[in-house]
């Protein structure tokens, strides 16, 4: 058991002395002084390893990071391996089916009299109770008849 807490306590120490990070590890380790390295987050940045350290650094106004000749270069000619942005999918709405409960509130529910599905309240103190396709008495917070 001390032996455990021991190799513990060493990984710790041994940790925090060379600056671990969650997640994200030093590409400049074993690295030359110099070497440039693409910066995935940003096409107009780039990495250039300083003692085995990342030290970020930005190329000209102008000018973006190409990733094939690894220099600063007119945005127009620059490779840029940038990781892709998150794009967020577009989801369908549900098609509401008729003579069922509204998803978001118990107390409306799709009314299909007319053909096409419209959103109808059920009174005060009632909820869509889908069994019997009707507006019944009931909790309406918790979506349950009342019981007696």
């Amino acid at each position: 058991m001390k032996a455990v807490v021991l190799v513990f306590a060493i990984l710790a120490t041994a940790c925090a002395l060379v600056e671990c990070t969650k997640n994200k590890t030093n590409r400049c380790t074993g690295e030359k002084n110099g070497t440039k390295l693409v910066d995935f987050d940003d096409c107009h940045k780039y990495i250039l390893c300083t003692s085995q350290k990342e030290v970020s650094k930005k190329c000209g106004n102008k000018d973006d990071f190409d990733a094939v000749t690894l220099e600063c270069v007119k945005k127009a000619s620059a490779n840029c391996f940038a990781a892709p942005e998150e794009v967020e999918i577009p989801t369908e709405e549900p098609v509401p089916v008729c003579n069922t409960q509204f998803a978001a509130d118990c107390t409306q529910y799709w009314s299909c009299e007319t053909g096409a599905p419209t959103l109808k309240d059920c009174l005060e103190g009632y909820f869509y109770y889908e069994p019997l396709r009707s507006c019944l008495p009931g909790d309406a917070q918790i979506c349950e008849l009342y019981k007696v």
